[in-house]
């Protein structure tokens, strides 16, 4: 028996993830598309907060 891989629309990303955002900028081989994403995550703000 013999196997073989075909590796299909590969990949490369580098991600950058915090609390309040991620971004990515990818690359994929196949198609030779490359871009950036962005995505600003809701924030739960309810006001400021109550004064002591």
């Amino acid at each position: 028996m013999y196997f073989f891989i075909k590796i299909i629309n590969t990949k490369f990303s580098l991600n950058w993830s915090r609390r309040a955002y991620t971004s990515q900028v990818y690359f994929e081989q196949d198609t030779e598309n490359a871009g950036f994403k962005f995505k600003i995550f809701e924030p739960s703000f309810k006001g400021l907060g109550e004064r002591i």
